[in-house]
Formats: structure tokens, C-alpha cells, sequence
């Protein structure tokens, strides 16, 4: 697969994602290949994007594979943001929370709302 036929690929996914037809999505960010050093990053982004769209269809299994296919090598900040997901919590939980994991807890007072 070279360049283009990558780029237009995950164009027609990313369509189908704001459409909501996750299934279309799902198979088409999966047709993507990490053949050349081009589309290493190409296929890094669709990767991470399964794993988001794995999340929010409660299929965590699937999630985790995919942000586990994101390598630094290929993206570095794609690899930052699956790396972070793979905390074991759904990415807009994890990502409040992990703020919070660097302070003691003398540190950090949670207070209740009313």
C-alpha cells in the first residue's frame, strides 16, 4: 500500500467514524498496513484510533491490541496517547486521573459535590 491509497483510506474511515458507522470504521483503519517507512505513522494514527473506537464499543480486549500495535518508532506522540490508554481505564476517565497520581494524598483533597 503506498502513501495515497493510506491517506485516502483512513479519510474514508474517519468519515464513516463521524457518521457513526463504527463497523465501517473499524474495518477499514484495519486494512491499513505498516508496509513502508511512509505509512508508518499513517498506520500508527489508525491504530490508536481502533483503540478508541474499541473503547467506546466496551470491547477492551480489542482497545488494548491496538494501542499495544502503536510503536514509538512509527509515532511518537500516537505512541504517548495509546501508552497513557493502556492504564486499564477509558481514555476521558484516565486522563483526569492521571494528573492526580502525581501528588500524595496529603496532597490532594477530593471533596464531594452537593
Amino acid at each position: 500500500m503506498d502513501l495515497q491509497q493510506a491517506k485516502d483510506l483512513v479519510n474514508q474511515a474517519m468519515e464513516a467514524y463521524k457518521n457513526n458507522d463504527f463497523d465501517l470504521a473499524i474495518q477499514l483503519w484495519s486494512q491499513l498496513e505498516k508496509s513502508t517507512d511512509e505509512v508508518k505513522e499513517i498506520y500508527a494514527k489508525a491504530q490508536y484510533n481502533l483503540g478508541v473506537v474499541f473503547v467506546s464499543l466496551k470491547r477492551y480486549q480489542e482497545a488494548e491490541q491496538a494501542y499495544k500495535n502503536v510503536k514509538r518508532e512509527d509515532s511518537g506522540e500516537g505512541y504517548a496517547k495509546a501508552q497513557n490508554n493502556l492504564g486499564g481505564e477509558p481514555y476521558r476517565v484516565c486522563r483526569r486521573l492521571n494528573i492526580l497520581r502525581d501528588y500524595s494524598d496529603e496532597k490532594t483533597n477530593l471533596y464531594p459535590r452537593n
